[in-house]
């Protein structure tokens, strides 16, 4: 299950099969007054060079573990500090949980829903 966070400040644990990639504009945090989000901060400790942003298309690269999904691609959901990993929904619809270092940016299409 992926956390994502309404328009309206509330966080809700939603299954990859009933999420798809928008392209509308988030409301800024501050239209929901008093509101926390209910998810982890974007911003990547550090601001390490190689940092990723929610809506960014990328290639997954060097995994040993799962090397069937090198050169997969999908789109930065977001970052996960307790994890240390970014949320990737990949063009399959599913989600993984993957390290900076195993992500490089893609400037491929997303597909077509």
């Amino acid at each position: 299950r992926w956390k994502v966070l309404m328009d309206d400040g509330s966080g809700k644990m939603l299954k990859a099969a009933n999420l798809e990639v928008s392209h509308a504009a988030a409301p800024s945090p501050s239209s929901a007054p008093g509101s926390t989000p209910a998810v982890s901060s974007t911003a990547v400790p550090g601001g390490s060079a190689d940092a990723f942003e929610p809506g960014v298309r990328v290639r997954v690269k060097g995994l040993q573990s799962r090397p069937e999904l090198n050169g997969c691609l999908g789109t930065v959901v977001e970052w996960d500090a307790g994890e240390g990993r970014w949320k990737v929904l990949m063009d399959d619809g599913s989600g993984k949980m993957l390290k900076a270092a195993n992500l490089e940016v893609s400037h491929a299409a997303a597909p077509s829903p």
